[in-house]
């Protein structure tokens, strides 16, 4: 069954401890594309102000959606974390008081309280009260919901549109959605009537016009008539994403047009995508970057990559950390033991068991001499030396508490 970052969920599932832990089983396959695009939360340790002027702590921040970022705060007293949301502004709109939370989508975010879901706005009020085992985000006006096993869809005001009746559901993409029925596969429309009957064994979301289905264990490719337009003969298949689609056969992964024809040869033995333009490859556990055109941006030289950010992707490679652009050239060599993102215009990097923050030229602006720091916000980093917390700002000025 596929799965995406989605916060459906049953009561009968455990909450878990961080913002990346919102993926649940669902109805789309955890795919080399999706399940890796982006590693969704930013370790931030800083104060954020309320609207009233006051401070309020969190630990982790997501990337924005709606102009919100979902934000993660541990919870002593429960043991536990708990859920809210920054604007644009890094303003704390949101408190962390949410057992679960997924991000913002079409104006509304479902959360969790007390075992039950439901939607609140970009204030924090509640449009929809907490009532289901189980919530999606909206997706073309419309969110899946859960409520005693059953899987249905409502609107934003919260009227039933499709009664609870499957037993998983997905939301709509180009006017479909997937729902599973005696654990078959098929798709229906907005009214809840079926396009194309239950019959698959899993499916992928529609996208520009086509759905990666499988049946009798092998993948193919439908129009929304239920057509087969590439017949199922891959061991695996992911929708389409401008015009080409990953698949994998015996064992390796390559990319096809809506033609069917081999754009890129099967010859990695794993995918990640990236923004649209870069996947993330591997061969020989060796990682690097491919384009939609085959040609390898980045060498696959490099025990590990991550995704381009402002120009530069994170490189590991024996062991140290490094940067190189999207021209696959090293702008900062491997030599680090550890390092994070760009922000601000800096990233911590660690040396010798200290850390500290070097610019986008390599250079070692804020020298390695503190036990942890934090990324920069607003001009400041949350800095950690001899026991003592403080903030240090770009020109190396430190205050302590």
């Amino acid at each position: 069954m596929k799965k995406s970052n989605l916060i459906i969920v049953l009561l009968v599932l455990l909450f878990v401890g961080v913002a990346d832990s919102f993926s649940q089983k669902h109805i789309v396959r955890t795919t080399k594309l999706r399940a890796a695009g982006h590693k969704t939360t930013q370790p931030v340790k800083i104060e954020e102000k309320k609207r009233d002027g006051k401070k309020a702590r969190y630990d982790y921040k997501d990337y924005y959606a709606d102009g919100m970022a979902r934000v993660e705060r541990y919870d002593s007293k429960i043991g536990d974390n708990k859920y809210g949301f920054v604007d644009s502004s890094n303003v704390l709109v949101v408190p962390p008081q949410y057992d679960d939370a997924d991000r913002f989508n079409e104006g509304l975010a479902a959360v969790a309280l007390n075992g039950k879901y439901g939607f609140i706005d970009q204030t924090g009020t509640w449009v929809i009260p907490p009532q289901y085992d189980g919530a999606d985000w909206f997706s073309e006006g419309l969110a899946v919901v859960v409520l005693n096993g059953k899987y249905g869809f409502i609107n934003q005001t919260g009227s039933w549109i499709i009664p609870p009746q499957y037993d998983d559901a997905d939301c709509f993409s180009e006017g479909l959605a997937a729902v599973v029925l005696n654990g078959k596969y098929g798709f229906i429309n907005q009214t809840g009537t079926w396009v194309i009957p239950p019959q698959y064994d899993d499916v992928d979301r529609f996208s520009e016009g086509l759905v990666a289905v499988a049946l009798n264990g092998k993948y193919g490719f439908i129009d929304q008539t239920g057509t087969w337009v590439i017949p199922p003969k891959y061991d695996e298949a992911y929708s389409f994403d401008k015009t080409v689609a990953l698949v994998m056969l015996n064992g390796k992964y390559g990319f096809i047009n809506t033609s069917d024809s081999l754009v890129v040869p099967f010859q990695y033995d794993e995918v990640k995508y990236h923004n649209g333009s870069l996947y993330k490859v591997m061969l020989n556990d060796k990682f690097g970057f491919v384009n939609q055109s085959g040609i390898e941006v980045l060498p696959c030289e490099y025990d590990d990559v991550d995704f381009f950010r402002n120009g530069l992707a994170l490189v590991t490679l024996n062991g140290k950390y490094g940067f190189v652009n999207e021209s696959g050239a090293s702008v900062i060599p491997c030599k680090y033991d550890d390092a994070g993102y760009f922000n601000e215009g800096l990233a911590s990097v660690r040396r010798n068991g200290k850390e500290g923050f070097i610019n986008e030229s390599g250079i070692e602006v804020i020298p390695c001499k503190y036990d942890e720091v934090a990324p920069f916000d607003e001009g400041l980093a949350r800095v950690k030396l001899n026991e003592k917390w403080g903030y240090v700002n770009k020109s190396g000025v430190e205050t302590w508490n």
